[in-house]
C-alpha cells in the first residue's frame, strides 16, 4: 500500500494509515504489530516498511517527499 500508488488498487487504506505514520515519524522501526478491525473483523498484523530508493525514482518521482 502508498499513499501514492501508481496503481489505484493499492492506495494506503485507512485502517493502515497510523502504521503508515509510525513508519514515517520513525525511520529506525523496522516493524510495527498489533491488532487491527478490518472490515468489523479482528486481525493480528505484522507490517514492515519498504522505503523507495533512487532507482525506483524513475516510474515513481511524482511519489511525496517522505520516500
Amino acid at each position: 500500500m502508498s499513499p501514492y500508488p501508481l496503481n489505484p488498487e493499492n492506495q494506503l487504506k485507512d485502517y493502515a494509515k497510523d502504521v503508515y505514520r509510525q513508519f514515517l515519524e520513525d525511520r529506525g522501526l523496522k516493524e510495527w504489530r498489533g491488532e487491527m478491525n478490518i472490515g468489523g473483523r479482528k486481525y493480528l498484523v505484522l507490517a514492515k516498511p519498504v522505503y523507495a530508493e533512487q532507482g525506483c525514482m524513475g516510474c515513481h518521482h511524482q511519489a511525496g517527499s517522505e520516500f
